[in-house]
């Protein structure tokens, strides 16, 4: 199983940065999949990749031609079994049931609007419409960049087999157990004595409870008091480099 993930974008560093990090980055390098970047202004007629409204409007929209013709490289590079996903509010949110799907898809291209929005043309070249949520962001880069570290993860080899199936949203509701490191104690706030006990069983136990817990509470933001911490309790140099 093998992915590559092409971007029409206008702003191809932040894909380009992206990659230089983190598990992206070492999975890169690991040979588990291919990106590849296409600047949406290479196509555009003078450079000019976005126009106005024809019937009046705020904002700008992305202009049919430029992308079209890009995608036309996209398809010239890469064959004809391309998945085309443009990142979109009127999209199918995309959730972790999707990963199985899109991770089969051998060249999943990522048109990622900005400004106002895209010429209402562009639904004939694509296979389908993707939302991360119900939030406006200033372009679809990041959101799918979202999509596509969710899916890095999934590729084999990036992870191991176990560390991918203990992993949450493996199953349907299953979130997260709270989990502490040291110190055992913090400012009055202690670690569950069970997770310091040493009885594995009994930890198991306390972790599928907290679990479910955690299920029956999501989206649940009960009011409470926050810790304000106070510069003048702390020693605020830096330790070792950033």
């Amino acid at each position: 199983m093998f992915v590559n993930f092409i971007f029409l974008t206008l702003f191809p560093q932040i894909f380009h940065n992206y990659f230089q990090i983190s598990i992206a980055k070492k999975a890169l390098q690991k040979g588990c999949f291919n990106y590849h970047v296409y600047n949406i202004r290479n196509w555009a007629i003078r450079g000019q990749v976005d126009d106005y409204i024809y019937g009046g409007g705020s904002g700008m929209l992305l202009k049919i031609d430029c992308l079209v013709k890009s995608l036309a490289a996209v398809y010239e590079n890469h064959g004809k079994d391309c998945y085309v996903i443009l990142l979109s509010p009127q999209g199918k949110r995309f959730t972790q049931k999707d990963v199985k799907r899109l991770i089969k898809k051998e060249n999943l291209v990522f048109i990622c609007g900005h400004y106002e929005g895209i010429d209402e043309r562009i639904y004939n070249y694509i296979d389908e419409q993707i939302s991360v949520g119900d939030f406006i962001t200033s372009g679809g880069e990041i959101p799918a960049l979202l999509i596509t570290e969710t899916l890095i993860r999934a590729l084999p080899g990036v992870l191991s087999p176990e560390a991918y199936q203990n992993e949450t949203f493996q199953t349907e509701n299953s979130f997260d157990f709270a989990s502490y490191t040291r110190p055992a104690v913090f400012r009055g706030q202690n670690v569950p004595e069970v997770l310091l006990s040493g009885n594995h069983s009994e930890i198991q136990k306390w972790r599928q409870e907290n679990s479910q817990q955690k299920a029956q509470k999501q989206g649940q933001n009960p009011k409470r008091q926050k810790t304000i911490p106070q510069a003048n309790e702390w020693r605020l140099v830096p330790i070792g480099k950033n």
